[in-house]
């Protein structure tokens, strides 16, 4: 996207200039969580060394990121159409560890990444255009949940709908396989507010 300012025309991504003042010319994203999808569109050709190396602002400032998959309404720029690979971005997972990101006047998300580099421990995952996934990243957490509902020893064909009485859950650490937080609550039901006492 190309805009006039002061009389002079610029782009608004995209540049490979040096010594740009990035600041002043996007705006840094300080909270990436209202972000709920970002991808970067790329080929089959060269998707196994960005699997290994990361994906690569090349001669650029930024990497391009758009704010959804081709197709989609929000994607106004910062993906080709032609695009046959999209590596989607954990640029939560991203920005807690110090990478910063920007976002345009014509809404791409750019990045420098980490010496130029996007490393792909923050890929949350690689889909081809029939969405299929080609990679997935490891899961850092597990949430387990295990509803309990009402109930009676002589089956629970006497409930027209079996209400949830309980609800816990638990997060477990995919590393090191234990249990590192947990909620429980209970709910009283509404149409069957009285217990069996098998219940």
């Amino acid at each position: 996207m190309i805009t006039l300012e002061n009389g002079f025309i610029r782009a608004s991504q995209g540049h490979s200039i040096k010594g740009l003042e990035e600041e002043k010319l996007l705006i840094k994203i300080t909270f990436p969580y209202k972000y709920s999808t970002i991808v970067h569109g790329t080929y089959s050709k060269v998707l196994e060394p960005i699997l290994e190396q990361g994906l690569s602002k090349m001669a650029r400032t930024h990497i391009h990121l758009a704010k959804g998959f081709t197709g989609d309404k929000k994607v106004i720029s910062g993906m080709r159409g032609s695009c046959d690979v999209f590596v989607e971005v954990n640029v939560n997972r991203a920005a807690e560890d110090g990478v910063a990101f920007f976002e345009s006047a014509n809404g791409v998300v750019l990045t420098a990444g980490v010496d130029g580099y996007l490393p792909p421990k923050y890929f949350r995952c690689v889909r081809n255009k029939k969405q299929e996934v080609l990679h997935m990243a490891p899961l850092d957490f597990i949430v387990v949940f295990d509803f309990e509902a009402i109930c009676d020893k002589d089956g629970n064909d006497k409930f027209e709908v079996q209400e949830i009485i309980e609800f816990p859950a638990v997060i477990i650490d995919c590393k090191s396989k234990q249990i590192v937080a947990g909620f429980q609550t209970y709910v009283k039901p509404t149409q069957y507010p009285k217990l069996t006492d098998f219940c």
